[in-house]
């Protein structure tokens, strides 16, 4: 350590049932007039058992790895009903079908042929197809798939209707062969997901399951000519990476840490650094080489990484130059360390939100505020600017008389953001801080998510939401949706929007 002064075809499946669905005879009539097999919907094997359950070689297996999940599915709101056919195709002659939407995930490291949905008519199975709807998120390529054949006409009684019972599953095709099959929700190895009566013949999101990963980038340090320092996308997080993006200028320039010729030929720019000032553990990389051939100098610059124990609290950091020719004696090194203090980070450790809750619907236009409902249901009508708040404390943060808005950070995650009703496709949006050390809040800080703004943009539908609090930075979240406190069951649950704007 050196503290020197610096200027610094299908296979089948061993566990889904066949449930018996009852669907009237028009039912099991193509909605379009076409054939079934045309627009990559085709009559397809019926998942079904072969050989083992957890057998990849052309055979159907069960996944509760979360490798293909099902997020939502519900017919498609249209106007005061439901969307049919002959909304979406206007040659369709005959009877007008319903029409299911629903989204699927898959894991983004996995490689598939092909996403598709297993839908039951009769005693007949038909695959419908999913495509991509979206970049990868939380670890997640999103998919949506559409059924709409062989579902229930707009003419169906409602006695019919009662009695009737969809089954579907979404799978994988593997490159193998084999089909994966989402049994991720569904306990059971010989079922199905089933749509009735019960249900509304939707299945709502979960976002127990499968849970979406936040996006988390590798923090930099960034140290600047002639000089500066910051951390960028920090903090730095126990067990991850740190990179170091350190600008040779530093020395060469202001040190002249140079050649025997007064060129930058051969030098190397490295860099020392220690954990929770333990000297004995002390590092070296390489960040930076400069070679010359036949006249013409050229460097080699990296963004090198460190790892971060788990345990650590702190690292400091030094840079130096070896010079090239002259001598690589270490009287010859030149030294960035901060003017002999070496350059320190900070190691967060995660904490947890204290407490969270008092859940409100906020009028900004009045200024009054209530209790919020659940389901919230928006009608469109009422121009008060609504928006959705709650509270949040931490022992030692929120009391303190200077909040630290780098430690406590609070989002919504919710459908809304896309508006795509159902659950499935959930987006984060950071909160601004609406409020904090005022009248009745006390020691709390209050956050506001002004849902009306987007909701007025969005269809009609049940939309899912709740809220993400962080105590360190964003290092841990402690979710908050169906519970006025984080300790309370249930509390990560998602609260339900009914959007009935006309």
């Amino acid at each position: 350590m050196h503290h020197h002064l610096s200027h610094k075809p299908w296979g089948r499946l061993p566990f889904i049932a066949l449930a018996l669905m009852t669907l009237p005879l028009s039912a099991l009539t193509q909605g379009c007039g076409q054939d079934a097999t045309e627009d990559l919907v085709y009559e397809a094997q019926a998942p079904r058992y072969l050989a083992s359950a957890d057998s990849t070689e052309g055979g159907d297996v069960a996944d509760s790895r979360c490798r293909v999940v099902l997020r939502s599915v519900a017919r498609v709101s249209y106007q005061s009903g439901y969307m049919t056919t002959c909304e979406t195709d206007s040659t369709t002659t005959g009877s007008c079908h319903y029409i299911w939407r629903g989204f699927v995930d898959v894991a983004a490291d996995q490689d598939f042929q092909r996403v598709a949905v297993l839908f039951r008519a009769g005693d007949r199975w038909f695959s419908f197809p999913a495509t991509p709807s979206g970049p990868a998120v939380g670890g997640y390529v999103p998919h949506t798939f559409e059924i709409d054949q062989y579902t229930p006409s707009a003419g169906t009684s409602l006695t019919s209707l009662m009695g009737t019972v969809l089954n579907l599953i979404p799978y994988a095709e593997t490159t193998s062969g084999g089909r994966i099959f989402d049994h991720n929700r569904i306990a059971d190895p010989f079922g199905n997901y089933q749509l009735d009566k019960d249900n509304s013949w939707s299945v709502g999101a979960d976002t127990s399951v499968c849970v979406h990963q936040a996006p988390v980038k590798t923090p930099e340090y960034r140290l600047d000519y002639p000089a500066g320092e910051h951390l960028i996308d920090g903090p730095v997080r126990t067990g991850g990476q740190l990179k170091i993006n350190y600008d040779s200028r530093r020395l060469r320039e202001t040190q002249s840490c140079m050649g025997s010729h007064g060129s930058a030929s051969s030098t190397t720019i490295r860099m020392g650094y220690i954990v929770d000032g333990d000297g004995s553990s002390a590092q070296d990389i390489l960040l930076e080489t400069y070679i010359e051939s036949q006249g013409n100098t050229r460097g080699s610059k990296d963004v090198q990484s460190i790892d971060v124990p788990a345990s650590a609290k702190s690292i400091e950091m030094w840079f130096y130059c070896v010079p090239g020719f002259s001598s690589g004696a270490e009287y010859n090194w030149k030294y960035d360390s901060n003017y002999g203090a070496n350059y320190h980070l900070t190691v967060p450790r995660p904490k947890a939100v204290t407490w969270a809750g008092s859940w409100g619907l906020h009028a900004g236009r009045s200024g009054f505020t209530r209790e919020l409902p659940e389901p919230y249901v928006y009608d469109g009508f009422t121009n008060m600017g609504f928006s959705i708040q709650a509270e949040v404390y931490v022992a030692g943060i929120t009391d303190q008389p200077q909040l630290d808005t780098q430690k406590l950070k609070a989002y919504v995650e919710t459908d809304v953001l896309g508006c795509q009703p159902g659950g499935g496709h959930l987006k984060r949006q950071e909160l601004e801080l609406a409020q904090a050390h005022a009248g009745g809040y006390g020691n709390n800080v209050l956050y506001r998510w002004p849902v009306e703004a987007s909701l007025m943009r969005c269809p009609t539908g049940t939309y899912h939401y709740r809220f993400l609090f962080s105590a360190d930075g964003g290092l841990t979240f402690t979710p908050l949706g169906n519970a006025e406190s984080t300790a309370a069951p249930g509390a990560g649950a998602v609260r339900t929007i009914e959007n009935n704007r006309e």
